[in-house]
């Protein structure tokens, strides 16, 4: 804004313009996330006209306006022009109630003009209002849509907030462009973040089964394995996009997430909705290709990915029951593992060998099974009791470490590489929650011994030590697997703590309510299943190497 121009009006446009995303369009997704039967209703509302449609949905829909994606380049010209003594109106299609809160939040407005019931502020009613008001050529006009052409007409000058060749010729023959503000198109690489293409890679386990059954060069068997792995993809996509449209409010106040395509509007929500949609139906497609089975897989479990977006989440009791579920699953699956282990004499158990400080070397396997910690020393036990009734005392928690051992484990599984034995078995270890670190055998204490020391010398009978903790390049060697995991405290604990709020602001938090003072015996069963499904799962490979 020159000199020249102070007698001229400033009016801005908000959608595109001012804002870089559509309210409306956010303000449907907030409705169908607060209930998706909200759909019906607002059907109910558009047949009554746009205008009235906006309205409706204003009454029950308001924003965060301190989050939402604004132009910055527009927002510098806004403060130019008010340093400068140039009257600023903001002139959106937006409805009343948001247009009035937005003015009221950015504080630089003069006056306000607005959809109401009965009239959509869009258009040539938009541009007829501003002619009626200022005259013919007596405002300056920032818009960024062909909606806004109408508009520019009776504007003096133009500011356009685009990067549409097309468009900006057009505004060219209706008046003088005072400024061009580009907007950047999304490219290539944010749509692929937008379906996030990397999680496609946890979709590969489909081709599992194929491999484990000696079937992937059988071309039926693989070209269905394809088109499921898509199928799949395509249909996480869809869910992953849904996510991200009902998460936008979250995802602006993150540090980071707030960069996401659709939280930073690099991609419009109705573009979102369109990817949405093409995806779920080619997710359809595929599925019904491979077969109604397979389609009913991926109908449920797009129903609850849907679920989890739209509500369960927001439920914290289902949300614990659903953690809890993961937890539970393992157990389930490792006392199969367990029972098929049998059959190869393998056998699986997990102690307690320290408490906090309280530290043992002994191993009184007779003796742990008779205590809730399954602890391995009878001599130190009185001691660790006193230790966690004094913790649970002073409202604080206490870590320890499990040891799991494995006898009559064959030698020969795993492989040197990139299927090391001891590889899947701590991680295994640390996808366990509270989990913090994992050694095996000598562990982290053969830094400080010599290789004269640490190494597992033989004679006729076997290895006469087992600082390997039973693996050795990452194969089996046929000795027990030693493994011990540290176990962290418990982090909800009584005692006040120090931290921020999401204004960033430093507050004191007291966690009421029941809590473990320490999770220990929860993790032996949980660290015990781990080891069984990992060791299972080696004897599988193994076998089916040794037949193929």
């Amino acid at each position: 804004m020159d000199k020249a121009n102070k007698e001229y009006i400033l009016c801005v446009d908000c959608d595109g313009t001012l804002i870089k995303t559509d309210l409306l369009h956010e303000a449907i997704l907030i409705l169908l996330k607060k209930n998706p039967c909200n759909l019906f209703f607002m059907v109910l509302w558009l047949l009554r006209g746009k205008s009235y449609f906006k309205t409706k949905i204003a009454a029950y829909v308001t924003f965060s306006w301190d989050i939402l994606p604004y132009n910055e380049s527009v927002l510098e010209i806004i403060t130019h022009a008010v340093s400068e003594g140039v009257k600023v109106v903001l002139a959106t299609a937006s409805p009343e109630r948001w247009a009035v809160e937005l003015s009221q939040h950015l504080g630089f407005f003069d006056e306000v003009f607005f959809t109401t019931e009965y009239s959509n502020c869009s258009g040539d009613i938009k541009g007829q209002l501003l002619f009626e008001k200022y005259g013919r050529q007596g405002f300056i006009y920032a818009g960024n849509s062909y909606t806004d052409l109408p508009v520019w007409e009776y504007a003096n000058e133009g500011i356009i907030v685009s990067g549409d060749s097309k468009l900006i010729k057009k505004v060219e023959t209706v008046t003088k462009i005072l400024r061009r503000i580009e907007t950047k198109r999304a490219g290539f690489r944010q749509y692929l973040k937008a379906i996030r293409i990397h999680q496609w890679l946890k979709n590969i386990l489909i081709f599992i089964p194929a491999i484990a059954a000696h079937q992937y060069l059988d071309i039926a068997t693989l070209k269905s394995a394809v088109v499921a792995f898509f199928a799949f993809s395509f249909c996480a996509s869809a869910g992953y996009i849904i996510n991200d449209f009902f998460d936008l409010e979250s995802d602006r106040r993150h540090p980071n997430k707030k960069k996401r395509v659709f939280a930073s509007a690099a991609i419009p929500i109705w573009t979102g909705v369109g990817m949405a949609v093409f995806l779920l139906g080619l997710a359809v497609v595929l599925s019904f290709w491979v077969g109604l089975y397979f389609f009913l897989i991926i109908l449920c479990y797009f129903i609850l990915t849907s679920l989890y977006s739209f509500w369960l989440k927001k439920q914290v009791v289902v949300d614990v029951v659903l953690l809890a579920g993961l937890y539970t699953i393992r157990i389930i699956a490792g006392a199969v593992a367990k029972q098929l282990l049998r059959k190869y004499n393998v056998s699986i158990d997990a102690y307690t060998v320290r408490v906090g400080e309280c530290c043992t070397a002994k191993r009184d396997y007779d003796f742990a099974a008779t205590n809730f910690l399954r602890f391995t020393d009878k001599e130190l036990y009185s001691d660790v009791i006193k230790l966690i009734d004094q913790v649970a005392d002073d409202g604080d928690s206490i870590g320890g470490v499990v040891e799991i051992k494995a006898t009559n484990v064959p030698p020969g599984l795993g492989s040197p590489v990139f299927d090391k034995l001891d590889a899947d078995i701590a991680k295994s270890m640390m996808s366990i929650g509270s989990v913090k670190g994992v050694e095996i055998g000598a562990g982290f204490g053969s830094a400080s011994l010599r290789g004269s020391q640490n190494n597992d010398q033989m004679n006729e009978s076997g290895f006469i030590s087992n600082n390997s903790g039973g693996i050795l390049g990452g194969i089996s060697t046929g000795t027990d697997i030693i493994v011990r995991i540290a176990v962290k405290p418990t982090p909800s604990i009584s005692l006040p703590q120090k931290t921020i709020n999401l204004n960033k602001k430093e507050i004191t938090i007291s966690v009421e309510g029941r809590h473990d003072v320490i999770i220990v015996p929860r993790i032996l069963p949980v660290a015990e299943s781990m080891l069984a499904i990992v060791i299972l799962d080696h004897i599988l490979l193994h076998n089916a190497h040794s037949i193929a």
